[in-house]
């Protein structure tokens, strides 16, 4: 059964959003939503779901959806938020999937939670832009999102506040820019209503509190991400897109370039949205 919105308390009082889709039974699978986004984006993984047997569960990250902000956050915090998210509802091993500005969360279980962990993919996954050289592959758009960050967290939370405001009482506008930028093989996906209708109820809900989570989850990633890839252990799935112009493939290859035991696909013709059609294909 579907469960759009439910909530579990975590040991310091806050209270952590999730949604429940596919098989309540089947295996567990924690889903980590990109920005903007939220626990809705299992809206279109949910019918497949429940055909193959797979319980998938999608928080939203502190701040985003209805989940409480979590001011002075660090990414490694997110593994022990996900491991009481599960001892709550009584799961002992579990895989993770993140999706975009999710494949870090993802990662960050790799390396913090090995022994919970059946399984770990990650699809169109934003990788470090510390780095020298990195940040110059994301488009100039993204690049002036961080550096405005860095700059003045205050100015960029204004920006951010403009594109919360367009995704909640804009849709259709917001929808228009997604396709701005989109290579042909990421617009026959968004051509397509009940696509781009689901995504902007994800979009719509990943505001629902403001621009605050969002604001501060820019500042998490372009700074050091607090774990090395290196010490991830277990095998990773990569799947993602040579034509991806939100997560430029170059970042995959330098996380590829650094894990122990990578496994990854690069997809010719593909981009961002490739998960859409191929969800089946990762789990």
């Amino acid at each position: 059964m579907t469960t759009e919105l439910q909530w579990a308390t975590l040991p310091d009082g806050r209270r952590l959003s999730y949604a429940t889709w596919g098989d309540p039974g089947g295996e567990p699978y924690f889903l980590f939503h990109g920005w903007p986004g939220s626990r809705l984006m299992g809206l279109l993984a949910d019918d497949l779901c429940r055909r193959r047997g797979v319980r998938l569960l999608a928080p939203d990250r502190p701040g985003f959806g209805r989940s409480d902000l979590h001011p002075g956050r660090t990414l490694p915090d997110w593994p022990e938020d996900v491991a009481h998210l599960a001892d709550t509802l009584g799961i002992e091993q579990f895989g993770v999937i993140g999706i975009s500005n999710g494949g870090p969360y993802a990662l960050a279980c790799g390396a913090l939670l090995p022994h919970r962990l059946t399984g770990l993919a990650v699809i169109s996954g934003m990788g470090p832009i510390h780095r020298e050289g990195a940040r110059q592959t994301l488009s100039s758009q993204v690049q002036l999102t961080f550096s405005l960050n860095a700059m003045s967290p205050l100015a960029s939370e204004v920006v951010v506040w403009t594109l919360a405001l367009g995704a909640r009482f804009a849709p259709v506008l917001m929808a228009s820019q997604m396709r701005l930028a989109a290579p042909p093989s990421d617009l026959a996906v968004l051509d397509r209503p009940e696509v781009i209708d689901a995504l902007k109820r994800e979009y719509a809900e990943a505001f629902y509190q403001g621009a605050e989570g969002l604001n501060q989850e820019i500042g998490l990633m372009r700074n050091r991400w607090g774990f090395a890839l290196s010490t991830i252990g277990l095998p990773v799935h990569l799947f993602h897109g040579e034509q991806d112009a939100n997560v430029p493939v170059a970042l995959a290859q330098q996380v590829v370039a650094e894990l122990t035991d990578p496994r990854p696909r690069f997809i010719e013709g593909a981009a961002h949205y490739w998960y859409v059609d191929h969800f089946g294909e990762v789990l």
